[in-house]
């Protein structure tokens, strides 16, 4: 069960009923925007647990790792790129938005039917647009996407967590992120929260749709890319820092994730 990299479009929304869990967690360059009309869905992202609701947003940042599972849900769904925003913002008005860390807005019942129509009126024009092309650099579109920006942006966030059924699974993700560098093997985090491996395995698995090993060394490899781009250091030394024992190995599960060696990445 591995994590998949998914390819996005610059901008795209999709207006859909999510009824089965996805099988699989994945992350894309692209922001992301989740709008429940009605219904019920629950979101993984990085490392924590969202419950949502009819007229919750959620916020997942670019290249997070995150999944949904649940209930069934009527949804928009929008994805939209860094670049994208560049061409209608400044620097400075985009690192204002509320899109850098993982969220969930829980919109004010005054304010629920004001933003559910500007989501109905960007997938309308959208829809219209679409086989004309330009969506990406229609003004149009982004003028009504950037009222649902800005509508979160001088919103406040009503949303409070709720105790998760899958307590556990979040602690054993949180540990996994701020220990993953010297984790050298499953059976460490088993001991950690004194379960077996197989039942550390299972429950990962069937929270997550994911296997543990292959969420480890997504995490591992994410370090070390950012290590790649911003240091001067040696992969050797980047391997070992991450919490690869063999550097061949560390280059050998890189090259499965990021499809080039760690080499040819910094390069």
């Amino acid at each position: 069960m591995q994590i998949r990299y998914v390819e996005t479009a610059d901008f795209w929304i999709q207006k859909k009923t999510s009824r089965e869990p996805m099988h699989f967690m994945h992350h894309h360059n692209s922001f992301e925007l989740f709008y429940i009309i009605s219904g019920e869905r629950e979101y993984f992202i990085e490392d924590e647990f969202f419950k949502m609701k009819a007229g919750d947003l959620v916020i997942v940042p670019a290249n997070a790792l995150h999944r949904t599972d649940g209930k069934g849900a009527l949804r928009f769904l929008i994805n939209f790129s860094q670049a994208y925003l560049e061409k209608f913002l400044t620097p400075d008005m985009i690192s204002a938005l509320p899109i850098f860390k993982p969220a969930v807005f829980r919109t004010a019942e005054e304010q629920r039917d004001r933003l559910h129509a500007k989501f109905n009126s960007l997938f309308t024009e959208y829809s219209s647009r679409a086989e004309t092309g330009y969506i990406e650099s229609d003004p149009a579109i982004a003028a009504r996407f950037l009222e649902i920006l800005l509508t979160v942006l001088n919103s406040e966030y009503f949303y409070v967590r709720e105790l998760s059924s899958d307590s556990r699974t979040e602690k054993i993700v949180k540990y996994i992120n701020e220990n993953y560098a010297s984790i050298s093997n499953i059976e460490e985090i088993a001991s950690h929260f004194y379960i077996s491996k197989y039942h550390l395995c299972r429950i990962f698995s069937q929270s997550l749709g994911t296997g543990l090993i292959a969420y480890l060394n997504t995490i591992k490899i994410r370090s070390a890319s950012k290590m790649l781009k911003e240091t001067d250091l040696s992969i050797t030394e980047i391997a070992l820092k991450c919490g690869f024992n063999s550097p061949s190995y560390f280059c050998k599960i890189f090259k499965s994730e990021k499809g080039v060696s760690p080499k040819d990445f910094r390069q």
